[in-house]
């Protein structure tokens, strides 16, 4: 029996989001220009790494979701190519290795991306939050923690810092 694990809808949401997030992104750009066109050399350098970082989290999702789709193709193939009936130390027919070898290449390409979705997608917070902090008049420390700018700038019921951004 082949088991077909179904797509979330939060999942099949993520390019929306993504595409979005560059709607948004080339939104905010546009009024940061208009606003204050002689701002800090590091100030547009922030907002273009925002934007370099979608494009990374985009690319690694999409990356992602093929593979998954290869991933079931394989496991499809891997059982049809598979005995029904199993011999103990019998070494597996060249095509169904080639099958097993390929599985386990595109499985560990696919823990290397969610490893590099989380990596990446800690430095587009980072990126988001120095552009924020510029784009609200403060400079950025050396380090920034990404918890603690959010609970400043978003309190409760959306009293924080962005308050005027969201009228």
């Amino acid at each position: 029996m082949v088991v077909v694990w179904p797509v979330s809808s939060v999942v099949q949401m993520v390019p929306l989001i993504i595409e979005q997030a560059l709607d948004n992104h080339k939104l905010l750009s546009n009024k940061i220009r208009e606003l204050a066109p002689s701002g800090p050399h590091d100030f547009y350098s922030q907002s273009a790494y925002v934007y370099e970082r979608i494009i990374d989290v985009r690319l690694i999702f999409t990356r992602l979701a093929n593979n998954r789709q290869l991933l079931n193709k394989l496991r499809d193939k891997d059982q049809r190519l598979r005995p029904k009936r199993q011999i103990y130390k019998k070494t597996l027919s060249k095509k169904l290795q080639i099958v097993v070898d390929r599985y386990s290449d595109v499985h560990h390409q696919m823990r290397l991306d969610m490893e590099s979705l989380f990596v990446f997608g800690n430095l587009l917070l980072e990126h988001w939050a120095r552009l924020i902090l510029y784009f609200i008049g403060e400079l950025p420390g050396e380090h920034l923690d990404f918890v603690q700018f959010m609970n400043r700038m978003q309190k409760k019921d959306d009293k924080g810092l962005l308050q005027p951004l969201w009228g």
